[in-house]
């Protein structure tokens, strides 16, 4: 559910840049061209291109979609030095929830869905129970530290965390973090980030 208003809320802003530098969304050609020139990576071109597909297809038009290659790059893996001093930085709701990401290497949409009933204090794990993108369900065993953070949560709710809106909070406390401890690799850390150092242990 999550990830398909993600989706959707994406597609609107690839939508609405596309207005911005004067493509006519009702003529394929004009966005073709918007598109080709548009400042940015083939694999940003490409998603640009997936989603007015998607567009142009509800309308029931069709349009030739060019086609752009997509390179993977290797992923930006901070230092656990980067990780732990962006996370000491962060508030009380938003520093738990990286920690889990850390320590689980977990997606954001599978932290954002942990219930209490996930957590077990006594034996210090985690269960994943909504995992996503065809992965298996989970336990995880976690440090003293992260069950600390989880404990001092407020418990309002059946899941740990209420926020809506995680990664536009942590952007903005990550650009602060990184200006005070003067280190612009900081700002190279999105939540996705910590799984990809995960992976790297």
């Amino acid at each position: 559910e999550n990830q398909g208003f993600k989706n959707v809320k994406n597609a609107v802003r690839v939508l609405r840049n596309l207005l911005k530098v004067g493509a006519n969304l009702y003529d394929p050609e004009s966005v073709k061209a918007v598109i080709r020139k548009m400042p940015i990576e083939d694999c940003s071109k490409k998603v640009y291109c997936d989603h007015y597909d998607a567009f142009i297809k509800f309308l029931g038009g069709t349009w030739e979609k060019p086609h752009y290659e997509t390179q993977r790059k290797f992923p930006f893996i901070p230092m656990e030095t980067e990780l732990d001093q962006l996370i000491a930085g962060l508030s009380r709701m938003i520093a738990p929830f990286c920690q889990i990401l850390k320590e689980t290497g977990g997606r954001e949409g599978e932290v954002a869905r942990l219930k209490w009933t996930d957590i077990d204090f006594e034996r210090r794990t985690i269960t994943i129970n909504n995992p996503e993108k065809g992965s298996n369900s989970r336990v995880i065993k976690v440090s003293e530290k992260c069950i600390n953070m989880i404990n001092h949560l407020p418990r309002k709710d059946e899941r740990l965390f209420r926020q809506k809106s995680v990664e536009r909070l942590f952007s903005i406390q990550r650009n602060r973090i990184a200006e005070k401890l003067n280190n612009p690799r900081l700002l190279k850390i999105h939540l996705h980030t910590f799984r990809h150092w995960k992976g790297t242990m």
